[in-house]
């Protein structure tokens, strides 16, 4: 038994099931590393899946949001184009007032005249409207015409 031929043998097997674990070992490390790898990922995969979503959904929320400001917008336009048309008409109705008084003071004035016409006949017409303020200001200053 003690033959040192079957001690030599019997080392020989010792070392190449010691080398046959540690393959072992490693395959079993690798395909437990995999697995997890895997798992790894589909849960990145399914990670990215979601993200996609997320990403297609708050899109669509701004498409809608920015629809909305543009139709906003164009209704903000439309009433700033009708306040400028009005103020544009409410100047222009306050700047004819004084031109409005002005021919009134001119009827007036001419209305007065004429009941005082002086016996030549000649009407005097009052002062032009581009005159003075204080030349056209009252009926009372007409100049011969």
């Amino acid at each position: 038994m003690h033959d040192p031929e079957l001690l030599a043998e019997l080392e020989a097997l010792r070392a190449q099931n010691s080398k046959l674990k540690r393959i072992n070992a490693a395959l079993i490390e690798r395909v437990e590393s995999s697995s997890s790898q895997r798992t790894e990922s589909y849960a990145a995969f399914q990670h990215s899946v979601e993200l996609a979503e997320q990403v297609r959904e708050r899109t669509q929320a701004l498409n809608d949001t920015m629809a909305e400001l543009q139709a906003s917008n164009r209704l903000l336009s439309d009433a700033r184009a009708r306040a400028e048309k009005a103020h544009h008409y409410l100047i222009d109705a306050i700047e004819s007032v004084p031109d409005a008084f002005v021919l009134s003071m001119r009827t007036s004035a001419s209305c007065f005249i004429t009941a005082a016409l002086p016996r030549s006949g000649r009407a005097p017409t009052c002062a032009s409207p581009k005159a003075p303020r204080s030349a056209r200001s009252s009926a009372w200053r007409c100049a011969p015409g």
